[in-house]
């Protein structure tokens, strides 16, 4: 499934932004992918930001197009920034979350979920203020990065804190 922007067209236009694709499958199958990418900017034009994209299934065994799904930014003077790709596997009580490229939770989320796994180099950033609550694994896997922000980041609280990344490349569960 498919809802990137268009590319500029004329003259120092930039790109459009990608679409939103919301699923609900009883089972996901196949080799297929999910896209929201902006498009590309024209010569000066910047390149539209990436869409969101939230898939949510309760057999996903069959599907290989997790890590191809993206919501990249497009090209151009300035590339777009990336948008969120989600999937939740909802064969659980409370679903299983995953990433594989970006997701954002913006500040005080409450965020209720049976596991939540963050890999093939995707970047999780939660924001300041926000209750996790996870009943089984959180892992971070492939390279992956997780930022917790603080919710205080006018002001500098010690002499460079304004927000804490923590990475593990080795798939260990914390």
């Amino acid at each position: 499934i498919t809802a990137n922007g268009g590319a500029g067209v004329n003259g120092e236009q930039g790109g459009g932004s990608g679409g939103s694709i919301y699923v609900t499958a009883g089972v996901l199958s196949g080799s297929g992918s999910f896209r929201a990418d902006g498009g590309a900017g024209v010569t000066s034009g910047g390149g539209g930001g990436g869409g969101r994209i939230a898939v949510y299934y309760g057999d996903g065994a069959g599907f290989s197009g997790f890590t191809a799904s993206t919501a990249n930014g497009g090209s151009g003077s300035q590339t777009g920034s990336k948008g969120t790709v989600a999937f939740f596997d909802t064969s659980f009580a409370d679903p299983w979350f995953y990433t594989y490229q970006n997701f954002v939770f913006p500040q005080d989320s409450t965020i209720q979920y049976t596991g939540m796994t963050i890999d093939s180099g995707a970047t999780l950033t939660i924001g300041g203020g926000s209750i996790v609550n996870l009943t089984e694994a959180f892992t971070v896997a492939g390279n992956s990065t997780v930022f917790l922000e603080g919710k205080n980041t006018t002001s500098q609280v010690e002499p460079t804190f304004s927000r804490v990344a923590c990475r593990t490349c080795v798939g260990e569960a914390f």
